[in-house]
C-alpha cells in the first residue's frame, strides 16, 4: 500500500527569510482527506541530525467509492530553519499516529528533492517479561476462582442486586 503513496517536496524561502514547504503526494484513489501539517516526527523513524520533521497527516473518507488515482497538497508556511538544519524530512501518516505511507527529503536553498527515501529498519523493542509475584500467604478461595471452585468466584458476602458484575 505505501509503494502507491509518492511524495514530492518543494521548499520555498519566503521575503521574511522563513520557508514555505508545499508537499504534492499521488494517491491510489481520490478518497483522501489532508490534514494540517505540522512539526513532528514520527516514533521510530529516524530523522537526519541537520534536518526538520514535518508530519504530512491524511486520512480516508469512508463514503467515497472512487478508486480512480488522485493527488493531495500539504502546505506549511512560515516555516523556520534552525541554525545547522539545512533539510526537512516529511513523513506521511493516515490516521495521525498511527500507519506510515511514505517519507520525503528536500534540502533548502534549491535543492533538487529526493523523493521516498528509504527510510532506515527501526528493530522493534522486546518487552520485558513481568516477574511472577508470590504472595507470603495462601489466597483464599474465595478471591481466585479455580478448580474447586469450577472456575466461579464465591464471596464470604452477599451482593446486592442494584450491584451489576462484569464478566
Amino acid at each position: 500500500m505505501a509503494d502507491a503513496f509518492q511524495t514530492t517536496l518543494t521548499l520555498t524561502r519566503q521575503p521574511d527569510g522563513l520557508y514555505a514547504l508545499h508537499a504534492l503526494t499521488t494517491t491510489p484513489d481520490s478518497c483522501r482527506i489532508v490534514d494540517p501539517a505540522r512539526l513532528g516526527a514520527v516514533y521510530g523513524q529516524p530523522v537526519p541530525s541537520d534536518a526538520v520533521a514535518v508530519i504530512l497527516p491524511t486520512r480516508r473518507d469512508q463514503n467515497c467509492t472512487n478508486s480512480n488515482p488522485g493527488t493531495i497538497q500539504h502546505r506549511l508556511v512560515n516555516l523556520r530553519l534552525p541554525p545547522g538544519k539545512t533539510k526537512v524530512v516529511a513523513f506521511l501518516v493516515i490516521n495521525p499516529g498511527s500507519t506510515l505511507l511514505t517519507t520525503a527529503l528536500v534540502q533548502a536553498g534549491g535543492g533538487a528533492p529526493t523523493p521516498n527515501p528509504v527510510p532506515t529498519p527501526v528493530p522493534t523493542p522486546v518487552p520485558t517479561p513481568r516477574p511472577r509475584v508470590s504472595l507470603p500467604f495462601n489466597t483464599p478461595p474465595w478471591v481466585v476462582g479455580g478448580s474447586r471452585t469450577g472456575g466461579r468466584v464465591h464471596l464470604p458476602f452477599e451482593i446486592p442486586p442494584w450491584v451489576v458484575l462484569f464478566s
